[in-house]
């Protein structure tokens, strides 16, 4: 019986020496599962704007004149868009706003003459919302080329 009591701790330390093990590599998997769901959330993104918005905001998103307004842009980066249209919200939240809601009316001082589409589905567009979480972090990445 006593034996039996000893295996019986011996086998219940191991199990807990284990996931003392698993417990420690925790942290760095998990930063490896986030930075591969991140980069392929910006990969369904790239495919999303490709399919949506370059027609209208051009193949790198630098705007085509007349049609929409650059995407890529310093001033989208910097604050000074939002500021323009009294934006106090991040940058993230503007956009994602913008992709899912769209602009349908005109915005002050633009003169393009379509308005951008409602995008996400919860105001009628054919993205769900993780398509437009997607286009929003694709978006983001234009940011590291304005820097």
């Amino acid at each position: 019986m006593k034996g039996q009591i000893a295996l019986g701790m011996l086998a219940f330390l191991a199990l807990i020496g284990v996931l003392v093990v698993v417990a420690i590599g925790e942290p760095g998997r998990m930063a490896e599962v986030t930075q591969a769901f991140e980069a392929r959330q910006v990969e369904t993104g790239a495919s999303l704007f490709e399919a949506n918005c370059r027609p209208c905001h051009g193949p790198q998103g630098r705007g085509i004149e007349g049609v929409a307004p650059a995407l890529n842009a310093p001033d989208l980066f910097d604050g000074y868009r939002l500021a323009a249209v009294g934006f106090s919200g991040t940058l993230p939240d503007y956009v994602r706003g913008v992709v899912a809601a769209g602009r349908p009316v005109p915005s002050a001082g633009t003169t393009y003459p379509q308005r951008m589409p409602t995008w996400g589905q919860a105001y009628g567009g054919p993205l769900r919302s993780d398509q437009v979480d997607a286009l929003v972090a694709f978006m983001k990445e234009f940011e590291k080329s304005n820097g």
